[in-house]
């Protein structure tokens, strides 16, 4: 196991789908230190008795609350209670691609970075395909998504695929003192937002952060809408 910790927020209307989810983790070629879902409006009975319905070879914490939540909120306080060095966020209605969570690991052992983003597909066929691991024409650091950053202050970040689609993999320290912005404002905005403030708020070099051009995750169709 590599010491990451996959954060997940899910709501009741997503819990079909977050088996799903938790699946393609298990199907990893590098298994994460532990998994937490920041799960929103269910009691601690319910809890209890998801929490006995998942059954996986890494550690599955939850962290609820009665309270309806989006997903910024769930979020922020899953990352309360994670014990990795690095925290993975992905979404209940999306899967991860076989080699995600070995190839976001290669990057972070070799260049150390703040945090690292990566693309999403709707091609479901992309899982029978074996990714190479990163060269330097597939990485993006930066200096180049700062300036891209700005250049979409109040949109979703798009660099050769999208990237706010909550796949960062970011840095539990940086994480702590940064949070997602859980304003109105920024709902369906919020991973977009994140981004933006992780390079606002730290000195932007080679390290700040990394784009990965690979499509590392598939979304479920039918998700949420916020």
């Amino acid at each position: 196991m590599i010491p990451i910790s996959v954060v997940i927020p899910c709501f009741p209307r997503d819990t079909h789908k977050l088996k799903t989810c938790l699946d393609s983790i298990e199907k990893q070629t590098i298994l994460p230190l532990e998994v937490i879902i920041g799960y929103s409006e269910i009691t601690q009975e319910e809890c209890n008795i998801l929490k006995n319905t998942l059954c996986y070879s890494f550690d599955v914490k939850i962290s609820p609350t009665l309270k309806n939540c989006f997903a910024a909120e769930n979020r922020n306080r899953a990352c309360e209670i994670v014990k990795g060095e690095y925290i993975s966020f992905i979404d209940a209605d999306d899967q991860m691609f076989p080699q995600r969570l070995e190839i976001l690991w290669q990057i972070i052992k070799q260049y150390n970075p703040k945090c690292v983003i990566h693309g999403y597909s709707n091609n479901k066929h992309l899982f029978s395909t074996t990714f190479p691991y990163p060269h330097s024409n597939l990485l993006t650091f930066g200096d180049e998504l700062y300036k891209l950053a700005k250049d979409t202050e109040h949109k979703h970040i798009h660099l050769n695929g999208k990237i706010h689609h909550a796949h960062s993999t970011v840095r539990t320290d940086i994480t702590n003192s940064i949070k997602y912005n859980e304003s109105s404002k920024y709902h369906r905005l919020e991973d977009s937002k994140f981004i933006r403030d992780i390079l606002y708020q730290n000195e932007v070099n080679d390290t700040t952060m990394i784009f990965v051009d690979l499509p590392l995750s598939y979304y479920i169709p039918g998700g949420p809408s916020f």
